[in-house]
């Protein structure tokens, strides 16, 4: 079904219908890092270099980077990750993007990550004293910018070429999260 169909069939905005639309996808890479969230700190490192080269990927696609709304919490994310990696000597492969990406399909993969990333905090790192959390796992979400970013996706009518291609860049970035965990060393 497509984003159109399921946004008229149950009278969804676009950002809840583009929701519906990637969710397998999502799932399809929640289950690529599956290993890390099953298995803990035992592939903090694999996943630290996957996220690096993921978020990395995502920035260097982005058609137009003065647009992010997530710009700053991007960079950001990847200065913790550059720390991080570097306090376990580990140096991430690269990942070069294929595609250009648009922006709110970039804030919609960045913003949302947050959500899933301070679920792993609080399961893997309850017990752990502050400072010796990884500083990626230390960035807050910020609910303004989330509400913005909702905002923005909200005004976009879902059958659009716009909405159709923030669908597919979606979809796309979600796959370079996928290619920058296989490019890691294996997690074993």
């Amino acid at each position: 079904m497509s984003m159109m169909e399921i946004a008229v069939k149950e009278n969804l905005r676009f950002r809840h219908a583009l929701r519906k639309a990637v969710q397998a996808d999502h799932d399809a890479t929640e289950r690529v890092f599956a290993r890390f969230d099953q298995e803990g700190t035992r592939h903090l490192s694999w996943f630290l270099a996957a996220q690096r080269a993921g978020l990395w990927a995502l920035y260097e696609s982005c058609g137009n980077r003065d647009r992010l709304l997530c710009g700053p919490a991007l960079i950001d994310l990847i200065e913790r990750l550059d720390f991080d990696l570097a306090i376990e000597d580990v140096r991430p492969r690269s990942l070069e993007p294929d595609c250009v990406l648009d922006c709110l399909a970039v804030d919609y993969l960045v913003l949302g990550s947050r959500l899933g990333t301070e679920a792993i905090r609080r399961k893997h790192f309850a017990e752990v004293p502050r400072e010796q959390i990884p500083t990626y796992f230390l960035a807050g979400s910020d609910g303004r910018l989330w509400k913005k970013h909702c905002d923005a996706l909200d005004g976009i009518a879902p059958g659009s070429s716009r909405a159709r291609r923030i669908f597919e860049d979606t979809r796309k970035g979600f796959a370079l999260f996928e290619r920058a965990a296989a490019a890691q060393d294996s997690p074993g």
